[in-house]
């Protein structure tokens, strides 16, 4: 089926139910992923929109610099899964192009923003990735990850209790 066939079908059926094309459109997509999503459509949680959250630049003196999703959808996030993985792809191209050929450090405020960005896909497609393999391998890399953001955390705050600022 081509996208005007699909387009055709999707307004027959918005004219005989009175839903918009979007919503028909919806309600397709969510009955097709509901057969592949690893989540139970019962578990899912509130809908996940990209275009209430943008895009954040790696590099804010530099306009022209990588851009990653400012938010990532919660494990649970009732969220198109193949979109989903297109935005994680150009999470990952964006932050690779970030780093490729460059020898400084850049910002840790980047380093960090990329680190986060990192931390919140593998925790998601650790729960939602439709192919188990996929998803045990993001289970490991999530609990790889996990582990070093507590070890960055208690250096953090050891580092604060030492210059004695109070630490919650």
């Amino acid at each position: 089926m081509n996208r005007e066939e699909v387009l055709k079908m999707l307004q027959h059926i918005s004219k005989r139910t009175g839903f918009s094309v979007s919503e028909v459109n919806y309600m397709a997509r969510v009955i097709a992923q509901a057969d592949s999503d690893p989540l139970p459509t019962e578990e899912w949680g509130q809908p996940f929109d990209y275009d209430d959250y943008g895009k954040m630049s790696l590099d804010p003196n530099d306009t022209f610099s990588e851009c990653i999703n400012a938010e990532v959808p919660e494990p649970n996030a009732q969220v198109d899964l193949l979109y989903a993985l297109k935005e994680f792809e150009r999470d990952v191209k964006a932050a690779d192009a970030f780093y490729a050929g460059r020898s400084d450090s850049r910002s840790l405020s980047a380093n960090w923003l990329i680190f986060e960005n990192h931390w919140k896909w593998d925790r998601f497609w650790a729960l939602r990735h439709p192919n188990p393999r996929t998803r045990l391998a993001f289970q490991h890399s999530f609990a790889e990850i996990d582990a070093s953001r507590k070890r960055l955390a208690e250096k953090a705050e050891g580092l604060l209790r030492k210059r004695s600022v109070m630490v919650m």
